[in-house]
């Protein structure tokens, strides 16, 4: 075995000299290292590579699961909602706010659905003590009902322009 490296250091009692085998050590930019580790450097880099992609992956996937997990019941009720019936959603987490406007909104349906069944059968609950009330709306609606449930001609005649 022929050496070609040799090390030298100053321990302080004498020298310590090592030695290495051509080819195993090269230098770059001032420092020598070892070839082994350089060849293997790649296959680290690849390495750490395929660990950071697998990480990059799994967070992925949690988050896309937790979405998906969070907005499935979200978009059951607005499907309910759509079919005209109520909904309550309880969420926490991101897509809280989401939940709570689609809790606003099923709200909003109710009371409107409420106040058309009230309209259709003839009363104003809501507005008893509001201005419809004082301009004589209520009055005048509920005359014109009770005219027509007791003379279903008496309302529909629109040929004149007269109600």
């Amino acid at each position: 075995m022929r050496i070609t490296l040799v090390f030298v250091w100053d321990a302080g009692d004498g020298l310590l000299v090592l030695g290495y085998p051509k080819e195993s050590y090269t230098k770059l930019t001032g420092n020598f290292f070892s070839l082994r580790a350089l060849r293997a450097l790649p296959l680290y880099a690849a390495g750490i590579l395929a660990v950071d992609l697998l990480l990059l992956f799994l967070g992925y996937y949690l988050s896309k699961r937790n979405i998906i997990r969070n907005t499935e019941p979200i978009i059951a009720s607005i499907e309910t909602l759509s079919d005209g019936k109520p909904v309550s959603l309880s969420l926490r987490g991101e897509l809280c706010e989401v939940a709570e406007s689609v809790n606003k909104a099923s709200r909003i349906l109710g009371r409107q659905n409420e106040a058309r069944t009230n309209w259709i059968s003839g009363g104003f609950p809501r507005y008893t003590n509001t201005a419809f009330h004082y301009y004589g709306v209520c009055r005048t609606y509920r005359a014109k009902r009770c005219r027509q449930r007791h003379d279903p001609g008496a309302g529909r005649q629109y040929s004149s322009g007269k109600v």
